[in-house]
């Protein structure tokens, strides 16, 4: 399977639930998993390499640094692997034609966002973006870093608004300190405990067992 975690949003956590999600597979769902890091930064990448470095033992899974036109050749072959889980760190440029065939050869959207009104905005464009250029592609928003006192009638029109291009996760991921120590090698207990809820739920939705 083919998992895109985007916004075009900065500061949303794409790339720290990116290396989340593929801990949790990993470690916890025994899955093989494959990242590919397109963002412009690639944090993930290097995050992986420095550790691989300086930490003994192998690592968890394979991260690919990878330029946008050369994932878009990728990404049709391994379309139909059923070895591998493919998670892919996206970019948020939205004007970069490379992105938009990216989402054409994903089988599911992960969209993190917060109930603040810029956010909002861009994931609203995101979402309305990646269903015109892929009008089946599943997206699922993931209310993620959301502070304990968001108002509740911002949270309603927010989710309504979304809701017409994809599902609102049930699980909301608040902003903890914990939650952004994050390591290639594996988790802590607390990102275990807040990590696991959604990912199971996305487990379950989207039947992503191999």
């Amino acid at each position: 399977m083919r998992i895109l975690i985007g916004n075009q949003k900065g500061g949303v956590g794409k790339s720290t639930l990116s290396i989340l999600f593929c801990n949790y597979m990993s470690k916890i769902e025994n899955e093989k998993v494959v990242a590919i890091d397109l963002d412009f930064q690639q944090s993930f990448f290097h995050q992986w390499e420095t550790e691989n470095e300086i930490m003994e033992g192998e690592p968890l899974y394979k991260v690919i640094q990878c330029e946008l036109s050369d994932a878009n050749k990728l990404l049709p072959h391994i379309a139909d692997d059923n070895e591998f889980h493919y998670l892919i760190d996206s970019p948020g440029n939205l004007d970069n034609p490379e992105i938009l065939k990216v989402l054409s050869n994903v089988d599911i959207a992960i969209v993190p966002f917060a109930y603040e009104k810029k956010t909002f905005e861009s994931t609203l464009v995101y979402a309305q973006v990646a269903k015109h250029i892929n009008p089946k592609l599943p997206i699922l928003f993931l209310p993620n870093r959301i502070k304990k006192n968001a108002k509740a009638i911002i949270k309603e029109k927010v989710d309504k608004a979304l809701s017409e291009y994809g599902v609102i996760s049930p699980i909301t991921i608040y902003d903890r300190v914990d939650m952004d120590r994050t390591s290639t090698r594996g988790l802590s207990l607390i990102q275990k405990e807040m990590f696991g809820d959604f990912f199971e739920f996305f487990k379950h939705k989207y039947i992503i067992t191999i």
